[in-house]
């Protein structure tokens, strides 16, 4: 017998990696890139840019690649103005839940808001020491 052979019980369960499943936050973020990237080909297709009349903003001494104007038309003014509503909407619905605990908990001030709103959405990065909330601290 082997010196392993020798210390290993016969009832010693084999360690197999277990499957980590990904957590709702994992999905939830990867649904979102992918709606991301989607609205903006959809934006792209729809804007309907021609490949054929495009001329880059600045002329280059050496020949661009077909591939990289198609690549740089989806970062045109045209293209990138319809994630203005996505981003304003984003920051307001923000906005509009630190002050809903702004003035929900009468917070102090609406930092104090904004980070309650942060530790709410994840709590292992929260910036600060969390408020324990009970019956008799609650007014």
């Amino acid at each position: 017998m082997t010196e392993n052979q020798s210390t290993a019980s016969p009832n010693r369960r084999r360690l197999v990696p277990s499957l980590k499943v990904p957590a709702w936050r994992t999905i939830y973020l990867i649904f979102l890139v992918l709606l991301a990237i989607s609205y903006w080909l959809f934006v792209w297709l729809m804007e309907r840019i021609d490949l054929a009349t495009y001329e880059p903003p600045i002329a280059l001494p050496i020949p661009v690649p077909q591939f990289l104007i198609s690549l740089s038309t989806l970062f045109l003014p045209r293209v990138l103005r319809h994630f203005i509503p996505v981003i304003l909407g984003w920051l307001i619905a923000y906005e509009m839940a630190a002050n809903l605990l702004y003035y929900m908990y009468e917070l102090p001030d609406r930092r104090t808001a904004r980070n309650n709103l942060n530790q709410l959405r994840n709590p292992s990065r929260a910036k600060g020491r969390s408020i324990t909330i009970t019956s008799q601290n609650l007014e």
